[in-house]
C-alpha cells in the first residue's frame, strides 16, 4: 500500500497539481463554472456548460470517443487546466475520454488564471444579497453515472433520489458536482470534476490504492470549485452536501471558506473497518480515540489510512451537521466522537426507495424470467440483490443453503442478483461460484446486476428476500422488497430492528446457522400474508418523507446563521 507524505497529504487548502489529475470529460469542453446566484436562476434546474446540452460524453477516466472538431482530433490539454478549474475564454477544450500524461511543469495556483465569464445576472453584484432559500452545492464521488449501467451502491441511489425529489419540490437552487460523465444528470445544473488515473478503469474496478489516489484527486477537486464558487456567491448562504466522506473535500478547509457544511453518512467507515478487517476485536470508538493520539503522526501513515481515519474525524469536527439513516448509527458517532452533541447529528431513515416501472415491462421480464429458469411454482424462491462484495455476506447465504440441501433435502431454487463492484469483488465471486457446486436438491443462479423492470419482475416472482450483509448501515433493498410486497431474511445490522417485524420477517445472527434457521422457520409460514404486512410497513415510510425532512434541516441551517 502506497505512502504518500509531503503536499500529498490531507492537510488544510492543499494546493498544488495532483500527478496525473488532468482529464477532459465533457462534450464540447468542460462546462461553465456555476454562478449560482441566489435567484440568478429559478429552482428549476438546468445544464449550464459548453456545447451540447444534452448531456455529457466520454468522461474523465470513464469514456472515450473524438473530438467535437470532428477530425478526429483528441484535442490538446490545456496548461492552466487543473481539477475543479475551468477552461479560460478561448481556450482549446480537450476532447472526450482524453488522458493527458501527468504535468512535470510548475503548479498552477489560483487566481493567476483569466475568470471564466460571470452568469448574467451577477456581472454587477458578485456577491447578491441574501436570499430566503440557501443555495446547495451537492457533491459525490459516485454521481454522474447511470445506475442502470454502474453499480455503485446505495449512497449514490439515495442521493440521486434527494436530487429527484428537491427539484421536483422546487426546494432551493441546486449544483450537482460529481466524477461522472453526467448523462443521467440532463436538465440539472451538473459539474463534472475532472480526475485522471492511468489505470483507464471505471472506479469500481480500481484497487485499494487507486481508489485512494481517485479520492484525494476528487477532494481537490470539489475544494477548487468551492473557493471559486465563494467568490461568487456569499459562503455563509450555501450550503455544501457531501454524499461521501473519504472522496469528500477537505472539510476543515471547506469551512475556513464560510460555507456550512452537511455529511451524509452513508457507512461509518471506522464501524465498517472494526467489523470487516479487525473482526470486531476493536470498536469503532477505540479506533476513534487512538487516532487522536497517533493522528500527530498522521504524514507518517498510509494514505488509505488517512481516508478512513482522518477525514472521518475532521468531518466530525467540521460539519454543521452529520446524517446517518439508523439511530443506532447515530449513537454510534456519538461514542466515536464525544463533542458531538444530539443537533449535529440527525437520524433520518431513508425509507422505501420505490423505482417506478410501467406494469407492462415487468410483466414482459417475468415471462422471459419464467422460461429461462422453469418457474413452475413447485418450489420456493429466494431472492438476495446486492453487490458481490464480502461485506454483503453472499457467502454466508450460501453456506446456509447446503446446510439446507444436507439436513432439509427439499428443493429450493436462490437468485443471488448482482455484480462484484470494488476492490475484492471478482476474487470474491469466484469463492461465491465455488461455493454454490455440488448442491443436489438447491438450485442457484447469478443473473448479474438487476434493474428497472427485470428487477421488478424478480420481486414479484420470488416468494423470500434474504438480506445475509455482515455489514449494513441501512438496507434499501430490504426496504424495496418489503415494498414490493416480499416477507424478509435479515442478518443483525444498525437498521435491522427499526425495520423488521415478526409479523412481515425474523431477524437472525451473521452465520449460516443462523441463515439456516431462519429460512427453515419462515419456509413454514404463511409467506403471502406476511408480504402484505411487509407492504403494509414500508408504504408507512416513504422516501419523499426522509428527502422532505432533509431538506427542511439543511434550511435550518442557514436560518440559523
Amino acid at each position: 500500500m502506497s505512502q504518500l507524505h509531503g503536499d500529498e497529504g490531507l492537510s488544510e487548502g492543499t494546493e498544488g497539481e495532483v500527478p496525473g489529475a488532468r482529464c477532459g470529460g465533457a462534450r464540447g469542453g468542460l462546462p461553465s463554472w456555476p454562478v449560482a446566484a441566489h435567484g440568478a436562476f429559478g429552482p428549476g434546474l438546468r445544464y449550464r456548460g459548453r456545447g451540447d446540452p444534452g448531456g455529457f460524453r466520454g468522461g474523465c477516466g470513464h469514456g472515450g470517443g473524438r473530438s467535437d472538431s470532428g477530425d478526429g482530433d483528441r484535442g490538446r490539454s490545456s496548461p492552466l487546466h487543473r481539477p475543479g478549474m475551468p477552461l479560460a475564454p478561448g481556450e482549446a477544450s480537450p476532447g472526450p475520454g482524453y488522458h493527458p500524461e501527468p504535468p512535470g511543469g510548475r503548479p498552477h495556483r489560483p487566481g493567476s488564471r483569466v475568470d471564466p465569464p460571470l452568469h448574467p445576472a451577477m456581472r454587477g453584484d458578485p456577491l447578491p444579497r441574501r436570499s430566503p432559500e440557501p443555495l446547495v452545492v451537492v457533491a459525490g464521488a459516485h454521481l454522474g453515472y447511470d445506475l442502470r449501467e454502474v453499480p455503485l451502491g446505495g449512497g449514490a441511489a439515495v442521493m440521486r433520489a434527494l436530487v429527484r425529489r428537491w427539484s421536483q419540490q422546487e426546494a432551493f437552487p441546486l449544483v450537482v458536482l460529481g466524477a461522472g460523465p453526467g448523462d443521467t444528470w440532463e436538465g440539472l445544473e451538473y459539474h463534472p470534476i475532472p480526475w485522471y488515473l492511468p489505470e483507464g478503469q471505471r472506479i469500481t474496478d480500481f484497487s485499494v490504492r487507486a481508489y485512494a489516489r481517485f479520492s484525494l484527486q476528487f477532494g481537490r477537486g470539489v475544494l477548487d470549485f468551492l473557493r471559486d464558487l465563494a467568490r461568487r456567491v456569499p459562503p455563509q448562504e450555501t450550503v455544501v452536501i457531501h454524499n461521501d466522506i473519504s472522496e469528500a473535500a477537505d472539510f476543515a478547509a471547506v469551512a475556513k471558506l464560510g460555507y456550512r457544511q452537511v455529511a451524509i453518512f452513508h457507512v461509518d467507515v471506522l464501524d465498517y473497518v472494526a467489523n470487516i478487517y479487525l473482526h470486531g476485536r476493536i470498536g469503532a470508538p477505540s479506533l476513534a480515540r487512538m487516532w487522536r493520539y497517533l493522528g500527530r503522526f498522521g504524514r507518517f501513515f498510509p494514505l488509505v489510512i488517512r481516508l478512513i481515519l482522518e477525514k472521518q474525524e475532521r468531518c466530525a469536527r467540521h460539519c454543521d451537521l452529520l446524517v446517518v439513516p439508523s439511530r443506532e448509527m447515530a449513537d454510534l458517532l456519538r461514542r466515536e466522537y464525544p463533542w458531538l452533541g444530539p443537533h449535529r447529528v440527525r437520524a433520518v431513515p431513508w425509507g422505501a426507495l420505490i423505482e417506478g416501472v410501467p406494469q407492462e415491462e415487468v410483466e414482459r421480464e417475468k415471462g422471459l424470467l419464467v422460461r429461462d429458469y422453469l418457474l413452475d411454482g413447485s418450489r420456493p424462491v429466494l431472492l438476495s440483490l446486492s453487490r458481490i462484495s464480502p461485506e454483503k455476506g453472499q457467502d454466508l447465504l450460501l453456506r446456509a443453503l447446503r446446510l439446507w440441501d444436507r439436513r432439509e433435502k427439499r428443493p429450493l431454487l436462490a437468485f443471488i442478483c448482482g455484480e462484484p463492484a470494488f476492490m475484492h469483488g471478482r476474487s470474491y465471486m469466484r469463492r461465491l461460484l465455488a461455493l454454490s457446486k455440488g448442491l443436489r436438491h438447491v438450485e442457484v443462479h447469478f443473473p448479474g446486476y438487476v434493474t428497472g423492470a427485470r428487477k421488478q419482475a424478480f420481486f414479484e416472482l420470488a416468494d423470500l428476500y434474504v438480506f445475509p450483509s455482515r455489514h449494513e448501515s441501512y438496507g434499501l433493498t430490504l426496504m424495496e422488497a418489503m415494498g414490493a410486497g416480499l416477507p424478509v431474511l435479515t442478518t443483525t445490522h444498525r437498521s435491522a430492528g427499526e425495520l423488521v417485524r415478526e409479523g412481515w420477517g425474523r431477524i437472525v445472527p451473521p452465520t449460516p446457522e443462523g441463515i439456516y434457521r431462519g429460512l427453515r422457520e419462515l419456509l413454514g409460514e404463511d409467506l403471502a400474508s406476511m408480504g402484505e404486512a411487509a407492504r403494509r410497513f414500508a408504504a408507512t415510510r416513504p422516501f419523499e418523507a426522509a428527502a422532505d425532512e432533509l431538506a427542511r434541516l439543511i434550511r435550518s441551517l442557514v436560518a440559523g446563521a
